[in-house]
């Protein structure tokens, strides 16, 4: 499947890829990534070069770019493209600049701050997934077998 053809998988990190919160839990790796102690679901870890695959996987996050990468070499995944979403608020532009010229390809966009925003979905032809995880548990396990049901 070429990266044209795939789907687009729009990636927040903070609450939707790392949960909020550093205690142990069961399910839940430890990892020190861009000088914070964080925690990354289990079915996380292990589905996200299969995500890479199934998707372009493009990062939506307020991370910088050096931050973004580590989690990249954490998780086994190639360097993927990172949008200029310094600020929440300008998630929502960079998203749709992206998308232009696109509306008939699908996406998903991950986000625990996402609103159901009908202003996305305008003018879109093809399918349109958001997900809004919580952000003290991320990705849940049902919510990554749901991504990797597109295979």
């Amino acid at each position: 499947m070429t990266a044209a053809a795939k789907p687009v998988l729009f990636m927040d990190v903070d609450g939707a890829l790392i949960p909020y919160g550093t205690e142990p839990r069961r399910g839940y790796q430890p990892a020190r990534l861009w000088g914070f102690n964080v925690i990354i679901g289990d079915h996380v870890i292990a589905a996200a070069p299969r995500l890479a695959e199934i998707y372009e996987w493009v990062w939506a996050t307020t991370w910088e770019p050096d931050g973004v990468r580590q989690i990249e070499a954490h998780l086994g995944l190639p360097r993927l493209t990172n949008l200029d979403t310094r600020d929440h608020a300008m998630k929502l532009p960079a998203i749709r600049e992206y998308m232009s010229g696109q509306e008939g390809r699908p996406m998903v966009w991950i986000d625990d701050r996402l609103r159901h925003d009908p202003q996305l979905k305008a003018g879109r032809r093809a399918a349109t997934l958001l997900i809004r995880p919580h952000r003290d548990v991320g990705l849940t396990a049902q919510q990554v077998r749901r991504l990797l049901s597109v295979a």
